[in-house]
């Protein structure tokens, strides 16, 4: 449950949000996320490899990715591979998929209570189910922007910002990742990290083929 909503959601942020429904063991909640950060950060450097084999046009390989990589960072990373337009429509496709933390950890928490038993503990928490702060100062700055538009200036100011928060994002990343450490958790979660990687990737493409290709 842990390693499919970090691969299907949005990654590291998404295994805490759902282990604050279902309480997992420690160890367990570390395991999933490590999964999650190693093949999302597989996925950012092969999907810009694959694009031009695969003859994707910017509209589909920007789906996707968006659609399909685990973290925010590393979709916004493989997109701007490909060109800046990607990059920007592969956020949208990611940040929808973000949007879709609340509701489902809400559903998840009324299922996780009916199974437990404990309706007081997980009432609590279907009732404050997280919202990714990220996902909430997008909604912000799409709205500032579409109705009082920021001048030329600060836009280019924000955006050399934005990509030097982008390369920070990247580093601290790297700096939680410990190949040593992935190995260690035997082959079995890695496995099922990568054949949900490999499903969701798929899923995404047939998806993103049918409706931009």
């Amino acid at each position: 449950m842990l390693v499919g909503s970090g691969t299907g959601i949005c990654g590291a942020s998404a295994v805490v949000a759902v282990d604050g429904v279902v309480r997992g063991r420690e160890e367990d909640v570390a395991c999933a996320i490590a999964i999650v950060t190693v093949f999302g950060t597989i996925a950012m450097f092969l999907y810009p490899a694959l694009a031009p084999s695969l003859g994707l046009n910017e509209a589909t390989y920007s789906a996707w990715a968006g659609s399909s990589i685990h973290e925010v960072a590393q979709v916004v990373a493989a997109g701007f591979a490909f060109n800046d337009q990607a990059g920007v429509d592969a956020s949208l496709y990611k940040l929808s998929r973000v949007a879709m933390l609340a509701p489902a950890c809400a559903a998840l928490a009324i299922w996780w209570r009916r199974r437990e038993r404990d309706t007081t503990t997980d009432t609590t928490t279907a009732r404050h189910a997280p919202v990714p702060l990220f996902v909430v100062l997008f909604v912000v700055m799409v709205g500032v922007n579409s109705f009082a538009p920021v001048p030329a200036q600060l836009h280019d100011t924000l955006v050399t910002v934005d990509s030097g928060l982008l390369a920070a994002a990247m580093v601290a990343m790297g700096l939680h990742t410990r190949l040593v450490a992935v190995a260690r958790l035997g082959w079995r979660p890695l496995a099922l990290g990568l054949a949900m990687a490999i499903w969701i990737s798929l899923l995404a493409l047939a998806g993103a083929v049918l409706t931009t290709g």
